[in-house]
């Protein structure tokens, strides 16, 4: 088996590898510190403002190099390695979020209702989604795939066990994780700041809205607002993180239990309002070139021993740590408690990963880092654990997604259709303010 392939031994390196991957992510460096350089830019759009911030030049940068390499790399393996560095970076988010709700604990009890029912916002998808896709672009059942959730992994593994991957509804939960792997993280560094400028909801509640159960969306969510409103960076970091946490945990009951059942309830409801004799037939198969394959959408990642995985993890906490140096942080004890913390945590997380393949290794990410955090109140470092932003997390994770879509990402994109983009961006408008507005009417009862 040659280096072009597979990793599996000790080591699992070949010089070849070693170079290509120092390459790689010395571009993912340069990417981002041309993304940092550039800062936050404006553009005024009658009443409101798009604001553009480094992340989402980190994500273009990316795609736009990425699509150079294209041509000289016919092996994927740029997009490969970029895959595995992203879900590293999306470990050390996690890890981070965690951190600092084991330092602010206490405050999380005062927010807790507010937290725990704006998971419902995650509704919004089907209550918004569904009959925009039903009655507006005439969608079938993919439509229920496409709303019931944002479309994320455990989206997809409720999908393909209660439908099949190949069916209608894969079909519709397959687009829009496409859709959110290209844009969700965009979409979301936006979005949120445009809800904003319209002064209709509480900080705080935006910051709970931004825990839509994905680690990349939610730092999109929560960098844009800190950078809107930098005196209470803190506290809008803080409840981001608890409210993803809460739906890592909750998200998933919520979606078999009232999200799957409440979408085809409104099925039911409204398709009769614009099915065909035509379409009926042909609702609950794809077209027979519909691959199992293609249906699933997994990029063909090289496959990482330990040794890589730690290389790797180092590598990526550098690179944290250089972006933070990029944005202004000069604390190097801060920095250096803190990268120690996200490479340690991470070690644990990602090698019983490998030891334990059944081991999830988000959830226990964000349950090692709140213990870790927790164990050292005591001795003072808790105090140290804000070394490194959330932003100079998020920046590298949207460079390394941008060099990580493969040629079949591409293609897969121009088959799900304009129908699921359009979707797609209604289920993330409506999640985030359905939770919006669930969280601010909590927080104004108990103000009271």
């Amino acid at each position: 088996m040659t280096s072009e392939t597979v990793e599996n031994g000790t080591s699992g390196k070949t010089p070849n590898n070693l170079g290509r991957d120092g390459f790689i992510l010395l571009i993912g460096l340069a990417i981002c510190t041309a993304s940092i350089l550039i800062g936050t830019q404006s553009i005024d759009l009658l009443i409101l403002t798009l604001i553009l911030f480094p992340i989402i030049f980190a994500f273009l940068f990316g795609l736009v190099a990425n699509l150079g390499l294209k041509f000289v790399d016919k092996t994927e393996q740029t997009s490969q390695l970029s895959a595995e560095l992203v879900r590293i970076l999306v470990i050390l988010l996690i890890i981070k979020y965690g951190l600092l709700i084991g330092t602010q604990i206490e405050d999380l009890f005062g927010y807790g209702p507010a937290l725990i029912f704006q998971e419902l916002g995650n509704l919004g998808t089907v209550f918004f989604g569904m009959p925009f896709a039903l009655l507006a672009l005439r969608m079938r059942r993919e439509a229920i795939g496409a709303t019931f959730s944002i479309g994320r992994e455990p989206n997809i593994a409720i999908i393909a066990d209660r439908y099949g991957i190949s069916s209608r509804e894969g079909l519709g939960v397959l687009g829009v994780y496409i859709m959110g792997s290209l844009i969700g993280s965009v979409f979301f560094s936006v979005f949120p700041t445009l809800i904003s400028q319209l002064g209709w909801f509480s900080l705080e509640a935006l910051s709970m809205a931004c825990g839509v159960g994905s680690a990349s969306m939610t730092a999109a969510c929560s960098s844009a607002l800190t950078i809107q409103h930098p005196e209470q960076a803190e506290s809008v970091n803080f409840l981001a993180g608890a409210s993803n946490l809460f739906s890592n945990f909750l998200g998933f009951y919520v979606c078999i239990l009232l999200a799957i059942p409440l979408s085809e309830f409104l099925y039911r409801k409204l398709s009769p309002l614009t099915k065909s004799k035509a379409t009926s037939a042909a609702e609950t198969t794809l077209p027979s070139d519909r691959t199992g394959a293609d249906a699933e959408g997994v990029l063909p990642v090289r496959s990482f021993s330990w040794v890589s995985t730690l290389t790797l993890l180092l590598a990526s906490t550098l690179l944290c740590v250089a972006s933070e140096f990029l944005y202004g942080g000069r604390d190097v004890n801060q920095i250096s408690v803190t990268a120690t913390a996200l490479f340690l945590v991470g070690g644990a997380s990602l090698l019983l990963k490998i030891w334990f393949p059944r081991f999830d290794a988000i959830v226990g990410a964000s349950i090692l880092s709140i213990i870790f955090s927790l164990c050292l109140k005591p001795t003072g470092f808790s105090a140290d654990l804000d070394g490194i932003s959330i932003l100079a997390i998020a920046t590298p994770v949207l460079a390394f997604s941008g060099l990580a879509l493969t040629r079949s990402d591409f293609v897969q994109v121009r088959s799900v259709g304009y129908k699921l983009a359009i979707v797609s961006i209604i289920v993330f408008s409506g999640t985030y303010v359905l939770s919006a507005v669930i969280a601010n009417t909590i927080i104004g009862f108990t103000a009271q």
